[in-house]
């Protein structure tokens, strides 16, 4: 779980810490919950595929 203010780059961190997983073999599940900015969504995806 990440926790910060916004437009700290917790969306952008959650898929760094997921692809340092993904290099060691092991399953990630990204989960967006942010009530606040709908993007947040399409831009977690955006970086998820990228990986």
């Amino acid at each position: 779980m990440l926790i910060g203010i916004e437009g700290s780059g917790k969306t952008t961190s959650a898929a760094k810490l997921a692809r340092f997983y993904i290099k060691r073999n092991l399953r990630v599940g990204l989960i967006e919950t942010d009530t606040y900015r709908p993007g947040a969504y399409h831009q977690l995806k955006q970086l998820a595929e990228k990986n």
